[in-house]
């Protein structure tokens, strides 16, 4: 039974790091009523008409009106959807296009300071040549992470799809897959996300030191600096804790922080995750009070 939950949160892991196929999540504004549903990205001139499932539309309008202090008040929303050609129909054919919402927007406190926080998402591509790229992707502009190499791209308009370039690079985001050239005179690379990759890099760009998972109950840890990141209980439980100066054991190389509330060692040594069968180079143990995890992990940098 244990390991069928253990499958279960590995499958909610996954999940929670894929993407809606072609989707995208965008922060902006929405005005949405009988006759004008619309929106409009932050730091965007355009103007999309928004389709929302029939499903979705009643609670949409309720939750807008409740939000808007006037009729047809821009509100600050965080939506999902893909972006697509305009519609023919009386209201919407005079959009730049269409917003296609695949879930319920977050309506947004702050205005205009939304968008000075727009979401970001990471990607690792392996492509056909087994070349990677590491991305992170926001609406306006992504960076690709290379050997030795990192490079802003800015969104390209005009453009069908979430296509970004510079210069003579260009990358074109489909879903969990991506094509990819380098320059002008290079051929296109098609490649595809590593969903098992992305957590790791995710970690490394938001200045992560260091970072552990296990098992039974399924748990993850974060090292940055002297802070102490911990979820664990499948992810019903954090804590955040500020370590002290580490001790270490010349004899077995342990290397131990102790707080109040829990124990971390970190052991060098190969580990191995009974769940995906990675091999990690340091072993991992957390002392809790009533309880002892243990698992693998790996420096980020």
């Amino acid at each position: 039974m244990s390991l069928m939950i253990g499958y279960v949160f590995l499958f909610s892991l996954l999940i929670a790091t894929m993407p809606l196929q072609g989707a995208e999540s965008v922060r902006g504004f929405l005005v949405y009523g009988h006759e004008v549903r619309t929106f409009q990205p932050c730091h965007d001139r355009r103007t999309f008409w928004v389709e929302a499932p029939p499903n979705l539309h009643l609670p949409l309008l309720q939750q807008y009106r409740k939000t808007a202090a006037t009729p047809y008040e821009p509100v600050a929303v965080e939506v999902t959807g893909t972006f697509g050609a305009p519609l023919t129909g009386e209201f919407s054919k005079d959009y730049a296009g269409t917003l296609h919402l695949q879930g319920p927007p977050r309506f947004l406190a702050g205005g205009e300071e939304i968008c000075k926080q727009t979401p970001k998402a990471v990607f690792m591509f392996v492509c056909d040549d087994r070349s990677r790229y590491v991305v992170e992707a926001s609406y306006h502009q992504a960076w690709v992470f290379m050997p030795g190499n990192g490079l802003r791209l800015h969104r390209l308009t005009g453009e069908t799809g979430r296509v970004y370039g510079n210069d003579g690079f260009r990358m074109h985001i489909e879903g969990d897959s991506a094509r990819i050239r380098e320059n002008a005179a290079s051929s296109w690379k098609r490649c595809r996300n590593d969903y098992r990759a992305v957590p790791w890099e995710a970690a490394k760009l938001s200045g992560a030191d260091f970072r552990a998972v296990g098992n039974e109950p399924g748990w993850v840890l974060i090292l940055k600096g002297d802070r102490l990141v911990l979820e664990t209980d499948y992810g019903n439980r954090r804590i955040d804790a500020t370590l002290p100066k580490p001790v270490t054991d010349p004899e077995t190389r342990t290397t131990r922080w102790q707080t109040q509330d829990l124990t971390l060692e970190l052991t060098p040594g190969p580990c191995f995750d009974a769940m995906s069968g990675e091999r990690f180079e340091t072993r991992v143990t957390v002392h809790l009070p009533g309880q002892t995890l243990h698992g693998c992990g790996r420096p980020l940098h």
